[in-house]
């Protein structure tokens, strides 16, 4: 019974040290939110700090101007770093100018496919050609429309296989 009494007495204490006005005032707020005596937006601290955020917004401002100006001749060291020609002008394929082996020959294969959907007959009239290096050839199909209506083909998928 003895230590029950204590607890509770000390338990009684602590409340009572809660609710005296010395614990009340450690945790006044209220001198935090009063209002300045003087207004705010006429203090010294208010010009300081709107001066400050007026020299963060330009130099932030003058920083995307700066990095969007040198963003091109960024780029364009990148691109000559990495490989990367970038630009997409026509460029010179012609073999002037070039070391070419006149007297190496090439064997060029053709092959022909028709979409099943499309009942047409498709085949190289011949099934290789052995060119120069540098020599222009031409190679000739021939097609046959098994349907009896006429059907136009336009599109052609060109591959060449090393």
């Amino acid at each position: 019974m003895n230590i029950f009494y204590k607890t509770v007495m000390n338990i009684n204490k602590k409340i009572n040290e809660i609710k005296t006005l010395k614990y009340k005032q450690t945790f006044n707020f209220s001198k935090q939110y009063r209002k300045p005596s003087k207004p705010w937006n006429n203090s010294e601290q208010f010009k300081d700090e709107r001066k400050l955020h007026a020299y963060y917004n330009f130099g932030l401002y003058a920083f995307v101007f700066g990095a969007c100006y040198a963003a091109v001749p960024f780029y364009k060291l990148f691109c000559e770093h990495v490989g990367i020609s970038g630009n997409f002008d026509q460029k010179d394929y012609s073999m002037k100018g070039k070391n070419i082996a006149v007297h190496k020959k090439y064997k060029v294969q053709f092959k022909a496919e028709a979409d099943p959907e499309v009942d047409w007959m498709f085949e190289p009239i011949q099934n290789e050609l052995i060119i120069n290096a540098g020599e222009t050839a031409l190679a000739f199909y021939k097609a046959y429309n098994r349907e009896v209506d006429p059907v136009i083909g336009m599109i052609c998928n060109i591959q060449c296989i090393p």
